[in-house]
Protein backbone atom coordinates (compact mmCIF):
# COMPACT_ATOMS: atom_id res chain seq x y z
CA UNK A 1 0.00 0.00 0.00
CA UNK A 2 2.51 2.14 0.84
CA UNK A 3 4.93 1.74 -2.42
CA UNK A 4 1.85 2.58 -4.41
CA UNK A 5 1.24 5.44 -2.33
CA UNK A 6 4.80 6.34 -3.56
CA UNK A 7 5.04 5.60 -6.67
CA UNK A 8 1.35 8.33 -7.23
CA UNK A 9 3.12 10.80 -5.61
CA UNK A 10 6.67 10.50 -7.55
CA UNK A 11 4.05 10.23 -10.44
CA UNK A 12 2.47 13.26 -9.70
CA UNK A 13 5.44 15.12 -8.72
CA UNK A 14 7.35 13.89 -12.24
CA UNK A 15 3.94 15.53 -13.61
CA UNK A 16 3.85 18.98 -12.55
CA UNK A 17 6.31 20.48 -14.06
CA UNK A 18 4.67 19.52 -17.75
CA UNK A 19 1.59 20.74 -17.22
CA UNK A 20 3.01 24.22 -16.01
CA UNK A 21 4.95 24.69 -19.17
CA UNK A 22 2.12 23.55 -21.28
CA UNK A 23 0.51 26.91 -21.13
CA UNK A 24 0.21 29.00 -23.84
CA UNK A 25 -0.61 32.14 -25.20
CA UNK A 26 -3.95 32.79 -26.73
CA UNK A 27 -4.15 36.56 -26.49
CA UNK A 28 -1.51 39.46 -25.34
CA UNK A 29 -3.00 42.60 -25.14
CA UNK A 30 -5.87 42.35 -26.95
CA UNK A 31 -4.88 40.75 -30.01
CA UNK A 32 -4.41 37.43 -30.94
CA UNK A 33 -1.42 35.19 -30.44
CA UNK A 34 -2.64 31.60 -31.36
CA UNK A 35 -5.11 29.88 -33.47
CA UNK A 36 -7.68 27.06 -33.26
CA UNK A 37 -6.57 23.98 -35.18
CA UNK A 38 -9.25 20.90 -35.58
CA UNK A 39 -7.40 17.83 -35.95
CA UNK A 40 -10.08 16.66 -37.51
CA UNK A 41 -13.20 18.36 -38.71
CA UNK A 42 -16.59 17.10 -37.26
CA UNK A 43 -19.09 18.56 -35.31
CA UNK A 44 -17.50 18.07 -31.67
CA UNK A 45 -14.63 19.79 -32.81
CA UNK A 46 -16.70 22.63 -34.51
CA UNK A 47 -18.58 23.22 -31.44
CA UNK A 48 -15.57 22.85 -28.91
CA UNK A 49 -13.65 25.60 -31.21
CA UNK A 50 -16.99 28.04 -31.07
CA UNK A 51 -16.72 27.73 -27.40
CA UNK A 52 -13.35 28.69 -27.03
CA UNK A 53 -13.36 31.41 -29.94
CA UNK A 54 -16.44 32.90 -27.91
CA UNK A 55 -14.99 32.28 -24.04
CA UNK A 56 -11.83 34.19 -25.22
CA UNK A 57 -13.87 37.14 -27.09
CA UNK A 58 -15.92 37.49 -24.15
CA UNK A 59 -13.26 37.38 -21.84
CA UNK A 60 -10.17 39.38 -23.61
CA UNK A 61 -11.78 41.25 -26.22
CA UNK A 62 -9.78 39.29 -29.23
CA UNK A 63 -10.95 36.99 -31.86
CA UNK A 64 -9.66 33.79 -32.50
CA UNK A 65 -9.68 32.75 -36.17
CA UNK A 66 -9.76 28.59 -36.55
Amino acid sequence: MINMFNRALLIACLMTPMAVMAQVCLVSKGKQQGRIVLVEDNDINRKAATLLQRFVRETSGANLKS
